[in-house]
């Protein structure tokens, strides 16, 4: 496995430890034990600091079938790790699979920005008319 993609690895897996604002030991834990399996090193986790979500999905969604199969098991398993999945989790691990392991007729995509660089106006994500 190339560092690049071991580096998507960690990105995709961070995003779902930290989607409930929440960080539990346990969710901790497993992202050890794909550390091991994947052997990801401190370099490849630096290097998921580069990636956005949308980037790291390009790189993954490349790889075979099976091989998009377990990744989709690891992230189920760091997410369910705590013993609770929140909205959050929930909301991104759906995407994941629509992503990575449902073949659907259309194409699908996850759109994500490096919100430390980028200011976006209120009023292009302004989404109170969902609430009404």
């Amino acid at each position: 496995m190339r560092y690049e993609e071991r580096a998507c690895i960690v990105r995709i897996a961070l995003d779902l430890i930290k989607a409930d604002g929440i960080i539990d030991t346990r969710e901790i834990d497993s992202l050890d034990v794909l550390r091991k399996k994947y052997a990801i090193t401190r370099e490849d986790e630096i290097c998921a600091a580069d990636y956005t979500l949308s980037q790291a999905l390009k790189h993954i969604t490349s790889a075979d079938d099976a091989t998009k199969h377990t990744f989709m098991q690891d992230f189920i398993q760091i997410t369910m790790s705590d013993d609770f999945c929140a909205r959050e989790e929930a909301l991104l691990l759906m995407a994941l699979r629509l992503m990575l392991t449902i073949d659907l007729p259309c194409e699908v995509s996850i759109l994500s920005f490096d919100s430390s660089v980028t200011l976006i106006p209120q009023h292009y994500y302004n989404l109170n008319f969902l609430s009404t």
